[in-house]
């Protein structure tokens, strides 16, 4: 093998391994104005879009956060033995979206047509109880955070006063989140309800801490650190 061939392949390999896929871990902690929900990710210019269910079960959603893309179809759909009226709202972005009266297997859909990087609250107004939340992300890369009690109450556990489900309020200020696939120099992005998304990038260091903000005062830490 001559020089040059041998040079092209040490470079190769080198440029293989510098930009090989790392991983992100972190902890996010508020002092005050916890939030329920948050979402970590990376952006691709690739994502697929992918539709999404939203159905609820004895007036509780199937899933506390949901996930969506750009262009995705989100089809309410009701299988619980009464009716409900699900709705989206997002004072940040202005959203207001009603999918009217679902009785029992009842379905509609609605196609995303809003900004990404945004979270949005999902509701019913016949049971004000019920409670989701709505991201969309141009990825498809991503870790969601909840930050309600540890072990909240499970469908099939807990008991109801009414047909109506009762609300979880406590909420745990600190969570842990690790996100994988994730390139040297990459941006990763944290989303929290009502507020625009962080932005850090994954560099090979010692761990770091960057404030949260909201308006201009701080209610919370986030520490990561990147290994490659």
């Amino acid at each position: 093998m001559n020089k040059g061939c041998l040079m092209a392949i040490i470079i190769a390999t080198s440029y293989h391994f510098s930009v090989s896929a790392g991983t992100l871990t972190g902890t996010i902690e508020f002092e005050e104005s916890t939030p329920k929900a948050a979402v970590v990710y990376t952006k691709s210019k690739d994502f697929k879009v992918l539709d999404i269910e939203i159905d609820q079960e004895n007036a509780l959603f199937n899933e506390f956060i949901y996930v969506a893309q750009p262009g995705s179809k989100v089809h309410f759909k009701n299988t619980d033995r009464f009716r409900h009226n699900i709705f989206l709202s997002s004072l940040p972005i202005d959203l207001k979206y009603n999918a009217g009266i679902l009785k029992r297997n009842d379905k509609r859909s609605k196609t995303i047509d809003w900004a990404a990087d945004s979270f949005s609250k999902v509701s019913c107004y016949l049971h004000t109880t019920m409670e989701s939340y709505l991201a969309v992300i141009e990825s498809n890369n991503y870790e969601l955070i909840d930050f309600r009690a540890a072990n909240p109450y499970h469908k099939k556990s807990r008991g109801y006063r009414s047909r109506t489900a009762q609300p979880i309020t406590n909420l745990q200020d600190r969570q842990v989140f690790t996100l994988g696939n994730i390139s040297p120099g990459e941006k990763v992005y944290v989303l929290i309800p009502h507020m625009p998304p962080l932005t850090i990038i994954a560099q090979e260091s010692s761990e770091k801490t960057i404030p949260i903000r909201k308006l201009e005062t701080k209610i919370g830490t986030l520490t990561y650190s990147y290994k490659n």
